[in-house]
């Protein structure tokens, strides 16, 4: 893999250098090696790569076309843990574009699984796809454990569902073993400790309720005769056999991670990561409101130089730049003044009117649905499934800062998030080796390129900007493609104080700073 020497690089005499990139990239860090591991069938492979690197266009645009039309696959389950990763808005498109040669009749998550139709589709020599969450999939194939049903409402839940699941197992059965099928599971670290046992190992906090049912299926799935797949960011440590080096290990990671130089053109950067606050300093509201200031701020700022930049010049951006703020959740010790939680936010929009931009909006989104609220704390739309993201996403719309609860670590592709904070104080201890999946993946939001990589004609900006004056392209790409993200620490709870810390030591490891990426890309400015 040839180093990019300069910005030059991006178009003299090629200007299909950056797609050509992408395919040389993904050809070595996910096509070769999933080719190379498909006689593999006793394990959950797990391909790891960086956010941004195009995992969900190689699944449906590269696997998919393989799969159906050069290694005799008839049957295609996709598998996520959200269901706003998988809808047939984001799908669709992909799946059309690749032209596949016999297109798969697609069965999508909120589908019934018609499985007279299913069938005969594959009879007459057809192909299917079907896209399901981890929760659909335990509805139609989870069964509970020996020791689950000695609970008596389990129990209960059982009865009534049994006859059903059997159904629909003996369907699965049939499907995956009369018609070759490939499985993948996107987010590959969510939901995927094999054991209870090995819980606290992986995920650094005990949980013993946790049961592994959501892997349990993806394990049926495989023992029934699929080839399964996952694909992931951050794999687990159980994944990487840090924890359960034993041979029964039902993973596999296959082929290597990517350097930072082969993800420059696909991520943003680095232009800031830091702890500024502990959380004793949050039983008042000053930080809080500062923060909220500072989103709406930031956001504005960074739009309002880049049309200072553009000025006098051909280019034109109208693009928005967006924040995100995590929270934690409400628990039922309402008298700890310190938790930043979705009540205590909607409190303090409601008596100050001046924190937000009055042309901005904010978007609170939960595990209930989402809310666009103006500067006044106004409703003004709500609804439930992925709609924030439509509004995150849409150049025309006033939504800038989103505000989430449980929901921002996975399945969130905002490409614009330039500015985030998260006021959840996080903690690990050193026995686990500091254990920051949930970090890795909340600033994984941030990394998603906002110019670079994206497209050759928003690239001919910086291209055009650069021959004006190179100190232009340089400064757009500060403000376009470059993020700053700030966490709460606490130097009075064990393994809380260093966890952002840990966390951000790991996160430059996989992804380039601003200093890295200008000098690159632009050496001699």
């Amino acid at each position: 893999m040839k180093d990019i020497i300069s910005i030059d690089q991006l178009f003299w005499g090629n200007e299909n250098f950056v797609q050509e990139w992408r395919e040389r990239t993904s050809e070595t860090y996910i096509m070769k090696p999933w080719r190379e591991s498909l006689k593999v069938r006793n394990k959950l492979k797990i391909i790891a790569i960086p956010t941004g690197f195009g995992k969900t266009y190689n699944i449906w645009r590269r696997i998919c076309k393989e799969w159906f039309e050069k290694f005799g696959g008839r049957v295609h389950i996709m598998i996520a843990p959200h269901k706003e990763t998988i809808t047939r808005g984001e799908i669709e498109p992909l799946i059309f574009s690749a032209g596949i040669s016999n297109t798969p009749r697609v069965f999508y998550n909120g589908d019934d699984l018609n499985w007279n139709l299913i069938f005969k589709i594959l009879e007459m020599g057809g192909n299917v796809t079907i896209v399901v969450t981890d929760s659909r999939l335990d509805s139609l194939i989870g069964t509970p454990t020996k020791a689950e049903l000695k609970n008596p409402k389990e129990q209960k839940r059982w009865n009534k569902i049994k006859d059903s699941v059997k159904k629909q197992e003996s369907q699965f059965k049939k499907l995956i073993g009369n018609y070759n099928t490939l499985v993948t599971r996107d987010e590959a670290s969510y939901g995927t400790v094999s054991e209870s046992i090995f819980y606290e190992l992986v995920r650094g906090n005990p949980n013993p309720a946790y049961k592994g049912k959501y892997f349990r299926n993806i394990e049926k799935l495989q023992k029934w005769g699929s080839n399964t797949y996952g694909f992931t960011a951050t794999p687990t440590r159980e994944q990487t056999m840090e924890v359960n080096d034993s041979p029964d290990n039902p993973f596999r990671i296959i082929g290597n991670y990517p350097t930072k130089i082969e993800s420059l053109l696909t991520q943003k950067w680095i232009s800031l990561l830091k702890t500024p606050f502990e959380s004793c300093e949050l039983k008042d509201d000053d930080i809080i409101t500062t923060e909220l200031r500072r989103a709406s701020f930031m956001c504005k700022y960074r739009e309002d130089k880049i049309q200072d930049v553009v000025l006098n010049t051909p280019v034109i951006d109208n693009e928005k730049i967006t924040a995100i703020i995590a929270l934690q959740i409400e628990g039922k010790n309402k008298k700890d003044t310190r938790r930043v939680t979705k009540t205590r936010i909607y409190n303090i929009l409601k008596t100050n009117h001046n924190l937000i931009q009055k042309d901005h909006t904010v978007v609170f989104t939960d595990a209930f649905g989402w809310e666009e609220l103006n500067h006044k704390c106004e409703v003004v739309s709500k609804g439930k499934g992925d709609g924030f993201l439509d509004k995150m996403n849409d150049n025309s719309s006033k939504a800038r800062i989103l505000i989430v609860v449980n929901k921002a670590a996975y399945g969130v592709n905002i490409p614009s998030l330039c500015f985030g904070v998260c006021f959840k104080v996080k903690r690990t201890g050193k026995k686990y080796g500091y254990i920051t999946t949930y970090g890795e993946q909340l600033i994984g939001r941030m990394v998603r390129a906002n110019y670079l990589g994206s497209n050759y004609e928003t690239l001919k900006k910086v291209h055009t900007l650069y021959n004006i004056d190179k100190n232009l392209a340089y400064q757009y790409l500060l403000l376009k493609n470059t993020f700053e993200f700030f966490a709460v620490s606490d130097s009075t709870i064990r393994g809380a104080k260093d966890y952002w810390e840990n966390t951000f030591d790991r996160v430059r490891e996989n992804i380039n700073t601003t200093d890295d990426a200008m000098s690159i890309l632009f050496p001699a400015v």
